[in-house]
This record gives structure tokens, sequence and C-alpha cells, in this order.
């Protein structure tokens, strides 16, 4: 070997070497999903799943799409992209949208390719809602609880009390509690406090905010025909949302325009005493005051209240065998037991996994026990279709009329049954 030669040979065995000892990435796996549910510093728990999807195989990267926004602009920011050609191989979506997805012929059906025994630790009332014609598109990955939370101070001030117990909670006990929580204290005429909130707004937030009413009052949600329209439940809505807002006037008149964001501020900032919204927003409100939760109440004492419940799964698009064995092994990961106990103990949203919710009962944490009850107990999701979102939008107009008192209830649905 020439002297040249030999003083090259270092220049080969290196490479050679590094390759050994480090890899080259033969596989990338891409998830697209909303910000909250990034692998960041803020949520370690969700990093910390990422990271030993990673160290159980070297040969893998994972490559993140976090889009910004709310959850509507999330969706709308996802369908862009897929629609424009971009690949994503996993994503995660509202629970409700998986039905509606899978018709896109994109989405790989997991219905074969998920371990029985894992299958039967989900709740069946969200897994049930990622079914299509009995196959399966979706894992549940975290679910959020429709509650009523209320101000213990204010409460306490105005010397109002209240305890829940099953069978005593209705529609007519919560109006009489907002009225008493309503408060003009300079004695203006204006309210500066409301006894209650319940949120409208755009469609996608109406609906999260009609549904826990709607099934407290006896409707019903046929995810093949869509909206069932029970003209009693639908006006006893009507009825509750006018006497709160035109009666009793306990709750603020712009409720039809309310968002969420504004019900948040409006605990927080003590102009609300009472308000629906969902149970993720526990762990930051806790920070800011002193609140109970409640169930949302069914129309009368003595029926079961209906918990309304909204969540969010994973879903595997079809791109080849390889492909999807290396994401199904990640969607496995996400909706592993080890991943819900992590969010959990970091309290980002409720995890879905019975063996978790069953857990949480028994060490009674609060309030993490009431909304794992309440998801266990009798909790309701439905599959949202072009169909629903007509129905709903007809009542959404409904309500309109009635708080703008265009209309009384009745001729209200007689006039928008028809539309669209």
């Amino acid at each position: 070997m020439k002297p040249s030669h030999f003083f090259r040979l270092p220049l080969y065995i290196i490479p050679v070497l590094f390759l050994a000892v480090c890899p080259v990435y033969s596989d990338t796996v891409s998830i697209t999903v909303p910000m909250w549910f990034s692998p960041s510093d803020k949520n370690t728990s969700i990093k910390e799943v990422y990271d030993d999807f990673l160290a159980a195989g070297r040969d893998i990267e994972i490559k993140v799409n976090s889009l910004g926004g709310n959850a509507e602009k999330y969706i709308n920011n996802l369908l862009l992209m897929i629609d424009s050609g971009k690949t994503t191989d996993l994503a995660i979506v509202p629970t409700k949208i998986v039905g509606e997805l899978s018709r896109s012929g994109q989405l790989l059906n997991l219905s074969d390719r998920i371990d029985k025994h894992k299958m039967n630790d989900f709740l069946d009332n969200l897994l049930n809602v990622c079914m299509v014609n009995n196959n399966l598109y979706g894992l549940p990955y975290d679910t959020d609880v429709m509650v009523i939370y209320y101000n213990k101070d204010i409460f306490e001030n105005l010397k109002i009390s209240y305890e829940y117990s099953e069978g005593t909670w209705d529609w007519d006990r919560l109006i009489e509690l907002s009225e008493k929580a309503t408060i003009d204290k300079n004695g203006d005429g204006q309210m500066d406090v409301w006894g209650f909130g319940f949120p409208a707004g755009n469609f996608f937030n109406f609906i999260n905010y009609f549904l826990p009413w709607y099934f407290c009052a006896g409707g019903t949600i046929d995810s093949t025909n869509g909206l069932t329209i029970n003209s009693d439940a639908v006006s006893n809505v009507i009825e509750l949302f006018r006497e709160m807002v035109l009666i009793s006037k306990a709750s603020p008149p712009a409720t039809p325009s309310y968002l969420g964001k504004d019900i948040y501020r409006g605990l927080i900032n003590g102009n609300l005493t009472m308000a629906i919204t969902g149970s993720w927003v526990y762990y930051s409100i806790e920070k800011e005051g002193s609140f109970g939760v409640l169930p949302v109440p069914p129309v009368k004492k003595g029926q079961r209240s209906i918990t309304y419940c909204g969540g969010w799964s994973v879903i595997v698009f079809d791109k080849g065998e390889r492909r999807n064995a290396v994401s199904l092994k990640f969607a496995d990961m996400l909706t592993s037991e080890k991943s819900m106990i992590l969010k959990l103990k970091e309290k980002h949203f409720l995890p879905v996994l019975k063996s978790v919710l069953l857990g949480c009962i028994a060490n009674k944490e609060w309030p993490d026990s009431f909304f794992a009850e309440q998801l266990l107990e009798h909790a309701y999701s439905y599959q949202e279709t072009s169909l629903i979102k007509k129905e709903v939008m007809k009542i959404q107009d409904a309500i309109h009329y009635v708080l703008i008192k265009k209309y009384k209830t009745g001729d209200a649905i007689k006039k928008v049954i028809n539309r669209y």
C-alpha cells in the first residue's frame, strides 16, 4: 500500500464507523396536530411519548406539523393541506369528524390492525363515533366533557347554597340560581354580574353548547340520518334560552354571539357566576379563583342528566404497508395507557382509556373523578355529518329569531324547518 493510500484510510473508516453508530434515518413518520398537542417543552408529558417512540426504533424520525389557531381554524388548515396534496401520515382531529374524513378514501381502516384487548379498553361511546359501516378509522386520544362551573365566592357572598344530588337538579333550579346570582351593583339598571352564560357564536361553537341541553331535553341523534328534530326537545331548549335571556334576564342579551373565550373570561373576571364550558378549562380556571363543578341538568327533576362529550382522535392515512406499519406503532403509543396517565398527571385533557378513568375514580381525585364518572355513566357523543350541520343551523336560526323577539318558539321552528 502506498503511503498516500495509508493516510487516506481513516477517511474511509470514519464514515463507516459513523454509519454503524448513528444509522441514517430510513423512515420518517409525519403527524399533524393542533398547537396544544405539540410535543414542546410546555407539553412535557406529550413530548415524553414522542421520545419513547423514537427510542424504540433508531431508524425512525418524527416530523411534526403543528397548526395554530382555534379548533375550527385547525380543521380548515388541515383540510386545505390534504386537498393541496401535502401528505401527512397521522393527524389528531376532532372525533366527531372522523367519519366524514373516512369518506375521502384516504384513511387507513384500523378494524383488523388494532389488538382486540386494546380495543376493549376504550370507552365505547367514543370508539363508536370513529366507526363507519363497522369499520374503525380513528383511535380516541383525549376527551372534553361539557359541565357547568360556578363561582363559589359569589355564591357565598350572596348567601346562595347549592349542593348537587342526583334527582334534585333540573332547569328550573338552574334558572332560580341564575336569577339570584344576577347583580346590578350600582343600581344603574345595567347588570354587573350575570347569573349564567352559554356561548353560541358560529356553528362550530354553537353545536358544542347546544347539544348538552338538547340531549338533556330528550333529543337524540342518529348518525345515519342526521339530527332527529324532536320538536319538544328543541322547544324546551329554546324556551330555556328565552327564559334566561329575555324573561329572567339572568344571561347576557348577546348570548347568540358569545364565544367560548368570552365565557372563560367572564368566569375568571367575575362577570359570570355560572357558565357552561368544557372540562379542560378546569385546570386553568382553578388558578384564577374558587370554582365548583355541576353536571348539565335535565329539563325535569328526577330525569337523568346526559353529558355531552367532545374529543380528539388519532387517524392514519393509508400510505402503503411499510409506512402504515410505522404509523400504527406511533398511533398505538400515542393512545397507550402510559400516554394517558402522563397527560392526567400534567392535567392537560381528560384521558379516554377505561383503565385510567377507573383508576382515577378509585383514587378519588377531584374534579377528575367527577368528569370520569360523567363519562363512564352517561356520556353521549355523535358523528358529525353535513346533514347534522344543516339541521343544527336551522335550530341556531330558530333560537336567534326567538331571542330577537321576531317569532315565538313554535313559529320560529316552523320558519326554519324547511331551510337549507
